[in-house]
This record gives structure tokens, C-alpha cells and sequence, in this order.
């Protein structure tokens, strides 16, 4: 069970980096302006 937990953490803080640092600044400033396109947007990043 704690295992799980952490790997599942880890995923999450990983995933989180990547965003950050793949499109951290693009994101931001699409973000800011307009949030429902942002929702799309990402959506499709996820994919």
C-alpha cells in the first residue's frame, strides 16, 4: 500500500516537472488571457 502511494507521488511531481518545463512559459501566458481554451488545450497535451 505505501509503495503504491509513493510511486503514485512520484508520478504525479514528475508529470507536474514535465509540464513545467516543456510549455511552463507558453502555458502561462495562454492561461492568464483565457481559461477555457487552456482546458482544451491541455487536454489534448495529456493525450
Amino acid at each position: 500500500m505505501i509503495l503504491g502511494v509513493c510511486k503514485q507521488i512520484v508520478n504525479i511531481i514528475y508529470f507536474a516537472i514535465l509540464c513545467i518545463t516543456i510549455g511552463g512559459v507558453e502555458d502561462m501566458k495562454i492561461t492568464l488571457p483565457q481559461k477555457e481554451g487552456t482546458v482544451k488545450e491541455f487536454d489534448i497535451k495529456e493525450l
